[in-house]
């Protein structure tokens, strides 16, 4: 059985790390956010809110920074900056430490696994969050709940319940599938047929609720998914669960980071989920 998690370290002061790292350190875990450069010295000197409240986590800089191997390192930045950010957290894990990632698509924990040892990788994916970050301040309106597994040649199932335990103290929902492969891909069906396609239309969640070409372009996406998943046995089933709840007038993430800064959070690779599918591009 791991040791209890006791330390954490968070790359990627977004949204989303900063709303978990303010939840981790309201549990009494020490935490920390991983950042570099410039980065660390604006987040030293303005720091952040969130949802209203100062952001108590220290900033660990690896151009000086040293500290002990942390227990739990999330990793909460966008596609594009995950080779980085894993140079970043480097110097802050260590033979011990469990890594959980929460970014969308099938493959980063893939990524830490080549870098930190598959062994200490769990699988995850975050729902149900409602967050945006305008400058320093950090607004959410829930904070979802986060969905861990292990998959053959990944962490051993023990992590999981220890895991568990710090988000328990952390007041985070979390669960547990007995199927989390079938879980990523259903995350992937709706990361595919909402976010990305929010992010083609520039329109919010609420349009895909109602019948229309936003609708229709949600249905078509989402039906690709489901094909594209049945060679590896996990056709994801909830397809008609409505993955919307509060926050539907919000622009999804991959709009939110386009209008922000013109590029998605998501790597433009459609050759990894076919690679995995066992089927080629037509």
């Amino acid at each position: 059985m791991p040791p209890q998690i006791e330390s954490v370290a968070v790359v990627g002061a977004g949204a989303m790390g900063a709303m978990y790292a303010a939840h981790l350190v309201e549990g009494g875990l020490r935490t920390v956010l991983v950042a570099s450069g410039e980065r660390a010295q604006r987040l030293r000197t303005e720091g952040l809110t969130v949802n209203g409240r100062p952001l108590a986590a220290d900033v660990a800089d690896p151009a000086g920074d040293e500290l002990p191997p942390v227990d739990l390192a999330i990793v909460a930045v966008k596609h594009h900056d995950l080779a980085a950010a894993l140079d970043d957290l480097a110097p802050f894990v260590g033979p011990s430490t469990t890594y959980v990632s929460v970014l969308n698509g099938l493959d980063s924990e893939e990524t830490i696994a080549e870098r930190f040892g598959a062994d200490r990788v769990l699988l995850c994916i975050a729902l149900g969050m409602a967050a945006g970050r305008e400058g320093n301040e950090v607004t959410y309106l829930s904070p979802g709940r986060l969905v861990i597994g292990t998959s053959a040649g990944l962490a051993d199932p023990s992590r999981i319940a220890t895991v568990g335990a710090a988000l328990d103290r952390a007041g985070l929902a979390w669960e547990a599938p007995e199927d989390m492969q079938h879980e990523m891909w259903w995350k992937f069906m709706v990361n595919t047929c909402i976010n990305q396609a929010s992010a083609v239309l520039r329109a919010p969640y609420a349009d895909f609720t109602e019948p229309g070409p936003a609708r229709s372009l949600m249905i078509a996406l989402r039906d690709e998914v489901i094909a594209l998943s049945f060679p590896r046995r996990s056709p994801p089933r909830r397809v008609r669960r409505r993955p919307l709840g509060r926050g539907a007038a919000w622009p999804a993430g991959h709009r939110a980071d386009l209008d922000a800064a013109g590029r998605p959070g998501r790597a433009a690779d459609g050759g990894r989920p076919l690679r995995r599918s066992g089927r080629r591009a037509r």
